[in-house]
């Protein structure tokens, strides 16, 4: 059987990216985002788990 639990996929992600913005690396990011392909597909796949992720079922909202 297999799982396709992507919660290695965003745990923590929202505290490092935040603290590259208060670090005042905002522009770094972006620029990232644009050039790395590895940060950028990161940031893709952060974007799919999160819009299938049901927050209202797990307690988290």
């Amino acid at each position: 059987m297999q799982i396709r639990l992507m919660l290695p996929a965003w745990l923590g992600a929202e505290s490092a990216l935040q603290q590259g913005v208060d670090s005042g690396n905002l522009e770094k990011l972006r620029e990232m985002h644009k050039k790395w392909p590895f940060f950028g597909a990161y940031l893709d796949m952060l974007d799919m788990v999160l819009a299938k992720a049901e927050f209202r079922n797990s307690g988290i909202l």
